[in-house]
């Protein structure tokens, strides 16, 4: 009788299974401890310690000079002066900055901000040029252009104050838009009185038919937003559907402060208002985040767009009234 000394195909495909399933726990087990990475997390975090080391020895050296007068809360490092005075390697130069006494990372690597984590070290917003407000406020000439001009995927969030009462006064207080004037209505966000005793407030492109009533309180920190069609806001969390309307009576770009219509910049004329911040959304994704701020070196006010990393002045006349820094 003959035997069969071949590999029998089940063995032949068992065994490549096998195969398989090692490579891959082994390419999941290389992935999960990359010794590159690991490297480059080892030596990151390893530079920003020896930083740390060096800038409390600085400190401790400072305050026993004048004890009573030193405060450490006052010390801020930045670029070269870090790579000469602390030993900190070029590469980290325009990354890391310090701050009211405090290392500072401003730089846009998501590994190395998850590192960060260990070491206690804070997350900048703004780049060190500018310094972070609590909000920037309109007398009611004063607007932003922000250059975006919007479509049908376009949403925004919101946070604001304005300080008239509205059921008393019939205030027009225009928080942004672009829109031609079409229909007695104004596409953008604005709120006023005429429509409703509540404050009745626009919708998002929408005709003077479109007032919804969220019931707005002035002299209150408020937020609302309209994304994906979703109108919603934070003074009595209502949330409604909304249909975009006269995407082709747009102006262009949005302002903020102010609606952007044919003949300019329609602004607030009845009361001061402050923005806190600003998102642009397509659908769902953040497009723009603007940030109240002042450019240190002229003291000039206004938000600096942290996605595109862009700074917008004041479009109107005047100037903005800042509110106070933020640590």
């Amino acid at each position: 009788m003959r035997k069969n000394k071949g590999i029998s195909l089940i063995v032949l495909i068992v065994t490549i299974v096998v195969i398989i399933i090692l490579a891959a726990v082994v390419i999941l087990t290389i992935r999960k401890n990359n010794p590159i990475e690991s490297a480059k997390e080892a030596r990151f975090k390893e530079d920003l310690r020896n930083l740390q080391d060096q800038l409390t020895m600085y400190m401790s050296k400072e305050y026993s000079k004048t004890p009573n007068e030193y405060n450490f809360s006052e010390e801020e490092f930045s670029g070269q002066e870090l790579v000469d005075n602390f030993k900190l390697p070029v590469k980290y130069k325009d990354i890391i900055v310090v701050k009211n006494g405090n290392i500072v990372y401003i730089g846009k690597n998501e590994k190395e901000k998850n590192w960060l984590k260990d070491l206690n070290i804070e997350e900048g917003v703004l780049p060190k040029e500018y310094q972070q407000v609590e909000y920037i406020e309109s007398t009611g000439t004063q607007y932003i252009d922000t250059k975006y001009i919007p479509n049908e995927k376009y949403g925004f969030y919101i946070d604001f104050y304005f300080d008239v009462e509205i059921n008393t006064t019939s205030p027009s207080v225009k928080l942004l838009g672009s829109s031609i004037k079409n229909a007695g209505g104004w596409g953008g966000v604005e709120i006023a009185s005429y429509a409703s005793t509540n404050g009745g407030q626009f919708t998002w492109f929408s005709r003077q038919s479109d007032w919804i009533n969220p019931n707005l309180v002035s002299k209150s920190r408020m937020q609302c937003y309209c994304i994906n069609d979703v109108y919603g806001t934070s003074n009595n969390d209502i949330t409604v559907p909304v249909e975009k309307k006269i995407y082709n009576n747009i102006c262009g770009s949005i302002y903020l402060f102010a609606i952007h219509y044919e003949y300019g910049a329609y602004i607030n004329t009845t009361s001061n208002l402050r923005i806190y911040e600003y998102k642009t959304y397509s659908d769902s994704d953040i497009t723009q985040d603007f940030i109240p701020c002042y450019r240190k070196s002229d003291n000039v006010i206004g938000m600096y767009d942290t996605v595109e990393e862009k700074f917008y002045t004041n479009q109107g006349t005047g100037v903005f009234i800042k509110g106070p820094d933020v640590d």
